[in-house]
């Protein structure tokens, strides 16, 4: 019985070495972590490609690291500490929608787009939002048109897509009218009033071209707001708003949640609306 005993041990011993090789092979704070992470409800687990997800390859599947995990807990930290955050990022998770995957870059039409931040999707599989590269290179940038230190980017970006996936209201006719679009011939399409916010309209067209061109994301994110806050009247918090009734509706509401001064320079028929149909917000007594 002895020699099984010792062949055991040696056996043993083996597999606690090639561990300790295995482990000590990966840099501190940038190896993958391919476990499942919970966080306040949420499930950070690495990409993967389901039945039906036909472009699921192109976008990059990959597994977290542990910095990466700790900037995304931090910013479901900073949107459950706002106000009315905690409460949206419930109604998330009874959608389930608590999936937080990591990819490389979205995929648009079968072409990789390497400046999307992140993505909700509903199909194939269960509802998920997925992470890209692009919005982890500066995780700790923060807008500077909301106050001090002003909310993080990662932030706006995931509550952007939690906001997508409890959206039941923005192309419904009178909402997407009063956040500013109108509907010609079953499209909807952002007005623009006044000459001067026409032409700022083609110069940022022009400055974001040139800012992608830099691969700056943050850069990118800066211009989105400083353009949309100099408009007059203010209509949307950020120029991406403009693109669909669905973005400004993620933009709109991440906005009232996390800039303490959404509800001054946003229209106030929007925050109204917001309150009232969102938010849940009694109106107030005349």
């Amino acid at each position: 019985m002895r020699p099984a005993v010792l062949n055991t041990v040696h056996v043993v011993a083996a597999m606690l070495l090639v561990a300790f090789l295995i482990v000590s092979a990966s840099p501190a704070g940038t190896a993958a972590s391919s476990s499942l992470q919970e966080h306040k409800g949420f499930v950070l687990a690495a990409g993967e490609c389901t039945s039906g997800d036909t472009e699921c390859e192109l976008r990059g599947p990959k597994a977290w690291t542990p910095d990466e995990a700790r900037v995304i807990k931090r910013a479901i930290d900073e949107i459950h500490a706002a106000t009315r955050g905690a409460e949206i990022l419930q109604r998330v998770q009874r959608v389930r929608a608590t999936s937080i995957r990591r990819y490389r870059a979205g995929v648009v039409d079968g072409t990789a787009i390497p400046f999307i931040s992140a993505a909700f999707r509903r199909v194939p599989g269960p509802p998920t939002i997925e992470i890209y590269d692009k919005v982890l290179l500066d995780a700790d940038a923060r807008d500077l048109q909301s106050g001090k230190p002003g909310y993080s980017f990662l932030a706006g970006t995931l509550l952007h897509e939690c906001l997508h996936a409890i959206d039941i209201w923005s192309w419904r006719p009178d909402f997407a009218r009063t956040m500013g679009f109108v509907n010609s011939e079953g499209r909807w399409g952002y007005v623009v009033t006044g000459l001067e916010n026409a032409i700022a309209m083609a110069q940022f067209d022009k400055e974001l071209a040139r800012v992608r061109s830099l691969g700056s994301h943050v850069a990118e994110l800066r211009i989105n707001r400083q353009f949309a806050l100099d408009m007059r009247p203010v209509g949307l918090p950020t120029m991406q708003a403009r693109k669909s009734p669905s973005e400004a509706f993620a933009e709109i509401g991440s906005h009232l949640i996390l800039d303490p001064g959404a509800r001054k320079y946003l229209p106030e028929p929007i925050v109204r609306l917001f309150d009232e149909r969102v938010f849940g917000v009694p109106p107030a007594k005349q």
